[in-house]
């Protein structure tokens, strides 16, 4: 599955998920990203239905590549807590990657407090509940 149609199974997609958390294991060449997604009724009346949360874990497996890049020296990077995220296919901008291996994708993540993206190549990526605090972590 690529990102993009990972997205498109969520009810908001990753438009505004909340990033907490990404490692990287390259021995495995796996990625983890540690989200709280939207799954708010933007119609509700009520403001805690309107902002609903889940928290979600992204399990990225045949990771290619991650370029994360520097944030924007004009924008709040060095402040601490989650980072507001949006996601799609592709190349966002002009760079220069190698080419992407056959049955591999190539999709950005970009990162509005940084003004900047992530890109990631990999060959496939699933959602997972994450563990509870104490709970023992099993690798995908």
């Amino acid at each position: 599955m690529t990102l993009d149609e990972l997205a498109a199974s969520l009810p908001s997609g990753l438009h505004d998920a909340k990033l907490l958390s990404l490692a990287i294991d390259y021995p495995r060449q796996r990625m983890t990203l540690d989200l709280h997604i939207d799954i708010g009724d933007p119609d509700a009346p009520d403001a805690a239905a309107r902002e609903a949360r889940r928290p979600v874990r992204l399990f990225f497996t045949g990771l290619v590549l991650c370029v994360v890049d520097p944030p924007d020296s004009r924008y709040p990077f060095d402040r601490a807590g989650p980072l507001t995220i949006d996601a799609g296919d592709g190349e966002p901008s002009p760079r220069v990657l190698p080419p992407v291996p056959p049955g591999a994708f190539l999709s950005w993540i970009f990162v509005y407090e940084w003004n900047a993206f992530l890109r990631v190549v990999a060959h496939d990526v699933r959602i997972d509940e994450p563990p509870r605090i104490g709970d023992a972590v099993t690798p995908p």
